[in-house]
């Protein structure tokens, strides 16, 4: 559980951290005279690519997470209950045709 919830702190922060946010930080620094436009669009730009990078890992590492607990719970995943979808049908056709 303490993966689960570092993982999850760990992307967090990184996506309350939208390109508005990023934006407007990156403003206040242009205008402080602390950084040129150009410099601030390039920093806006990785922030977000960042940001974006995160929530794809932060997306992985949960997917991940969860797929182990269910196998840890012996709980049937979706494929087993089509398959046993497809049988019960493949059953009842043969049962109907005698």
């Amino acid at each position: 559980m303490d993966l689960l919830r570092d993982t999850f702190n760990l992307g967090l922060g990184a996506l309350v951290f939208s390109k508005e946010k990023a934006d407007k930080i990156v403003s206040q620094l242009v205008k402080k005279g602390s950084l040129k436009r150009n410099e601030g669009r390039k920093l806006v730009k990785e922030i977000v690519k960042k940001g974006e990078i995160e929530r794809i890992n932060l997306e992985k590492g949960l997917v991940k997470i969860i797929e182990q607990t269910v196998s840890k719970l012996n709980v049937a995943a979706k494929s087993d209950i089509r398959r046993l979808e497809k049988d019960i049908r493949q059953l009842r056709a043969k049962k109907a045709k005698r």
